[in-house]
């Protein structure tokens, strides 16, 4: 497993992005339809900021976010912010 351990919040994400865990070699999708046998192996880690802090904050529409492993953070792993059309 790769863990990316943060020490600041990330900026915002504001244009469209895939950001795709399971492309890392060894990672497994999950084929199952009731519980998961999916193996992510890529980490975000909030363990080390210090203060109020979220993972992810996705402020652009159609984004894909898979196989990522996200925790430790003292806000919300992934916060999605409503975009007006």
């Amino acid at each position: 497993m790769k863990t990316i351990p943060l020490l600041t919040e990330l900026p915002a994400i504001t244009q469209q992005l895939t950001i795709d865990g399971y492309t890392q070699l060894g990672s497994v999708k999950n084929t199952l339809e009731v519980g998961s046998n999916a193996v992510p192996l890529i980490e975000l880690n909030g363990a080390g900021i210090v203060g109020p802090a979220n993972g992810l904050l996705l402020n652009a529409p159609n984004c894909v976010i898979a196989g990522l492993i996200i925790n430790r953070f003292s806000g919300v792993g992934i916060f999605f912010r409503c975009i007006p059309v």
